[in-house]
C-alpha cells in the first residue's frame, strides 16, 4: 500500500508542477514504445528479404536498409525530444520541491535548528529527497512503457502461439515486478 501512496504523490506533484510537459513525456514515451512494433517488423523485414521470401513491404534489401535508417534516425529525434522533455520537468520538479522543502523548514522551531542530530537529519532529508523523487517518476514512466511492450508482445505470441505468449508473459511480469520494487 505504501509503494501506491508514493506513485500517488509522485505523480500529484509531477502534475502540479508541469501539467503539459507530463502528458507531453507520458505521449512520447507512448510512442517510444509502440516503435517496439516497428523493430520487430523491420527484423522480419530483413530476414525475409535475405531469404528472398515475399516481405510486407515488398522492397530489396536495399530499400530496407533505407527505412531503417529514416526510422531509426527518427526515433532517435524522439529520444532526443524525450530526454529534453524529462531535463525540463526534472528542472522544474528541483525548483518545486526545494521550495516545497524550505518552505516546510520555515515553520519548524528555530530551537530545533539548535540540535546538531536534527540539522544533520535536514541535511540528509534535502540531500535524498529530489533523488528519490526523480528515481521514483521514471520508474513509474519505465512500468508504463514495459506494460505497452508486454500487451504489444502478448498480442504478436498469443497470435503466433499461445505457448509463446505465456513464456511472454512470465519474462515480463520479472521485469516489470523488478522495476516496481
Amino acid at each position: 500500500m505504501e509503494m501506491w501512496q508514493s506513485v500517488k504523490f509522485t505523480l500529484k506533484a509531477s502534475w502540479e508542477v508541469g501539467k503539459k510537459l507530463l502528458i507531453f513525456y507520458f505521449f512520447l514515451q507512448t510512442i517510444i514504445a509502440l516503435t517496439f512494433i516497428i523493430d520487430l517488423l523491420s527484423y522480419k523485414e530483413v530476414i525475409d528479404t535475405i531469404n528472398h521470401s515475399k516481405t510486407i513491404l515488398g522492397l530489396s534489401l536495399n530499400g530496407v536498409i533505407v527505412v531503417l535508417l529514416v526510422y531509426y534516425l527518427i526515433y532517435k529525434v524522439l529520444e532526443g525530444i524525450s530526454n529534453y522533455t524529462w531535463n525540463l520537468l526534472d528542472s522544474r520538479l528541483a525548483v518545486y520541491l526545494n521550495g516545497n522543502f524550505i518552505d516546510k523548514l520555515a515553520t519548524l522551531d528555530l530551537s530545533i535548528f539548535e540540535n546538531p542530530q536534527s540539522v544533520g537529519l535536514a541535511n540528509r532529508a534535502f540531500n535524498r529527497f529530489q533523488f528519490q523523487f526523480k528515481y521514483y517518476l521514471k520508474a513509474i514512466i519505465d512500468v508504463y512503457g514495459s506494460f505497452i511492450k508486454l500487451f504489444i508482445s502478448l498480442g504478436i505470441f498469443f497470435f503466433v502461439s499461445p505457448f509463446l505468449g505465456l513464456l511472454v508473459i512470465l519474462a515480463n511480469l520479472i521485469h516489470i515486478y523488478i522495476n516496481s520494487k
